[in-house]
């Protein structure tokens, strides 16, 4: 017959938040005691260094004209993301209808002041 042993330094101390205890009192064996003679001391403050203080992020290697050629490039492709013909076409057709618009209130009032200037007119002579 074999005897089980009952040592119970081979059990592992219960969890304290799991058992709602403090614990068995118990010590494992890779434990360490916390020092006693320890002295605390602000932190050391440094001064953090990098190269890249000062550099850009993005790469300066590419021209802005290089990226505009590259872009319409991109917007001139039968597959592009943005119909660039089309967004052209609407562009130019919303811009002559503007300048159109324009055109015509301004012919209207030059025909409004030459109005104006003839009933001034008339008004003048009739006075004399």
């Amino acid at each position: 017959m074999e005897t089980e042993s009952t040592n119970l330094k081979d059990v592992a101390e219960p969890d304290p938040v799991v058992s709602t205890t403090a614990g068995t009192g118990q010590k494992q064996g890779n434990e360490r005691e916390p020092e006693k003679n320890t002295r605390h001391t602000a932190p050391r403050l440094v001064e953090r260094k990098t190269e890249l203080r000062g550099q850009a992020i993005a790469p300066s290697w590419k021209a802005p004209a290089l990226i505009r050629k590259r872009t319409e490039q991109d917007l001139k492709e039968s597959n592009a993301e943005i119909p660039y013909y089309k967004a052209e076409k609407a562009n130019r057709d919303l811009f002559c209808s503007l300048i159109e618009r324009q055109d015509r209130m301004i012919e209207e009032l030059f025909l409004v002041i030459t109005d104006l200037k003839y009933r001034m007119e008339d008004i003048e002579e009739g006075r004399r």
